[in-house]
């Protein structure tokens, strides 16, 4: 999958289960060519969506997933917690960072974001969003997706001709 040429830069949420996820990915790619350049970066956009305080008593906990059912799960707010809206908005923010370090000649060739469940389904609502909008400019952006101990991670190779999406499943 990586060639010899390839230029690693991981971005990873700061929770001990993707930092740890990270670890092991890098003890995976430790005989790769350009290992000794991967860049490591702890990406706090890239956390779980924040649920609150989950301490309330059962019938109150109860009671909040009928009025999120009913109000919407992308919009609903978690008391004292966050939205998945206000999540895509935090991702939103972090595309931003990632168009922006495309333009720079020392990008990294293959950019790897080890995050959450959530959290890939709104980088990915918001990604396809601006690489369909981004579609007459004639880039290429690869989003490989591996499912892995219940983590998903993306992997996103640098723009180049032609936009394309591809998806893989691995493991269960």
């Amino acid at each position: 999958m990586l060639r010899p040429d390839d230029t690693l830069q991981f971005y990873t949420s700061p929770y001990l289960r993707t930092r740890e996820t990270t670890t092991g990915m890098l003890s995976e790619l430790s005989t790769h060519p350009n290992y000794n350049k991967t860049k490591i970066y702890e990406e706090p956009r890239l956390r779980e969506q924040d649920f609150g305080n989950f301490q309330p008593c059962s019938a109150e906990m109860e009671r909040i997933w009928h009025e999120r059912a009913a109000y919407g799960h992308f919009f609903y707010r978690i008391p004292n917690g966050e939205s998945a809206a206000d999540a895509y908005d935090r991702v939103s923010g972090f595309n931003e960072t990632l168009w922006r370090q495309f333009a720079d000649d020392d990008c990294a060739s293959v950019l790897v974001l080890v995050t959450h469940g959530l959290m890939t389904r709104v980088f990915l609502m918001k990604w396809c969003v601006a690489c369909i909008l981004d579609e007459a400019e004639g880039n290429l952006f690869i989003v490989l997706i591996l499912w892995q101990v219940s983590l998903l991670r993306g992997i996103l190779r640098r723009p180049t001709q032609r936009q394309s999406l591809r998806i893989h499943h691995h493991g269960a």
